[in-house]
């Protein structure tokens, strides 16, 4: 993996029938960052994930991973989504072999079983996504996410439904892509998690960046900072 990535994000606007999803929206991250989008529901953590993958086209601005849009280089970027759409007749080796002959003209496929045995999934890899838990599919979107060496990883809410052995082994992936020189794009509401894996921290409210923190330059915890933005509505410091 190319260490010296970077994405770059420009006035990133979506309307849905006219009224904002996000607005105005603007950041870079570089080779080895990891940004956690924070914010209640509704704050459009989602829509802005899936506009900087290039599955939403967006109404306004711009979103470019190493100077190429993203809905034109998807192979290069990982997307875990936080609302499970897998075909449930197919195995779960079969959907991810699929992901791998549409996504990367068949290359990959040997990561599969690494991946499967790594997030418990081996014993389960011949059973249909029908008869899988919600924390089972959880996994398998996170794998899927993970497959190809991504250049950018896009994770939404990805510890919902998933055990605390399997978040330790996220983490330590999520380190790992990292020092390899990936850029990492998550969304959360678990903060203690965020702040442990992250080095930056952006604040959504009604669809806008209302607070931007680098780690290192944090002086208080994001509890604190999450409080005064949405609950008692002081300006943050």
């Amino acid at each position: 993996m190319e260490k010296n990535s970077i994405l770059k994000i420009c006035n990133l606007t979506k309307q849905y029938g006219g009224k904002a999803g996000i607005t105005g929206i603007s950041f870079a991250l570089k080779s080895g960052e990891a940004a956690a989008v924070i914010g209640p529901n509704g704050a459009g953590k989602t829509t802005l994930s899936r506009a900087v993958c290039g599955l939403s086209r967006i109404t306004e601005g711009s979103v470019l991973l190493d100077s190429v849009p993203t809905f034109r280089c998807r192979e290069r970027i990982g997307y875990m989504q936080d609302n499970l759409d897998f075909y449930e007749k197919m195995t779960v080796y079969e959907t991810l072999d699929f992901l791998c002959a549409v996504k990367f003209h068949g290359e990959y496929t040997g990561e599969i079983s690494p991946y499967l045995k790594k997030y418990h999934l081996y014993d389960h890899r011949n059973q249909k996504i029908s008869r899988l838990s919600l924390g089972m599919k959880r996994k398998m979107s996170l794998i899927m996410a993970l497959l190809g060496t991504p250049r950018l990883l896009i994770l939404d809410e990805p510890t919902n439904g998933i055990d605390t052995a399997d978040i330790i082994r996220l983490k330590q992936d999520l380190l790992a892509f990292r020092e390899n020189g990936g850029i990492v794009l998550v969304t959360s509401h678990v903060l203690d998690w965020a702040e442990k894996t992250c080095t930056r921290f952006l604040f959504l409210k009604s669809g806008r960046i209302a607070g931007d923190y680098e780690a290192v330059s944090l002086h208080t915890d994001l509890e604190t900072l999450y409080e005064r933005l949405y609950l008692t509505g002081e300006a943050p410091a």
